[in-house]
């Protein structure tokens, strides 16, 4: 029994913690946003007020579609997907060019990043070592 009651407050435990480090506010994911943004490109003071703006913005709107499709079949993916690719045309216009080619490096390492962890997945293993 004792067992039991373990295993099922250590996944009780694992559970709390996932929905409390999603449950972030929209303030908080357009903050983090931003931030990232300045790292990347080096937003000056004006920038990253700007972004924070369009993030807040993004993010208040992608809360409204997921409260507002929650539980419907279809999922809201291609809306979300919708405002990211706003997120991004409305960010890029703020930077310099120089900016603009720092976040495009970024975005490219980031693409190979994911190829590379992609790459082994869905592979089969060809086990002909038994002839």
């Amino acid at each position: 029994m004792k067992k039991y009651l373990l295993s099922f407050a250590f996944i009780l435990c694992v559970s709390m913690s996932v929905v409390f480090a999603q449950g972030k506010s929209a303030e908080e994911r357009a903050e983090q946003q931003t931030k990232n943004l300045t790292k990347i490109v080096g937003l000056n003071a004006d920038q990253a007020k700007k972004i924070y703006d369009i993030n807040l913005s993004i993010d208040k709107q992608a809360d409204e579609v997921r409260k507002g499709e929650k539980g419907k079949k279809g999922g809201y993916g291609g809306k979300i997907a919708k405002l990211n690719k706003d997120r991004e045309s409305q960010t890029v216009a703020v930077f310099t060019p120089e900016q603009k080619a720092k976040y495009d490096q970024w975005k490219e390492k980031r693409k190979e990043r994911r190829e590379e962890k992609g790459k082994g997945k869905g592979k089969k293993i060809d086990n002909d070592d038994n002839d």
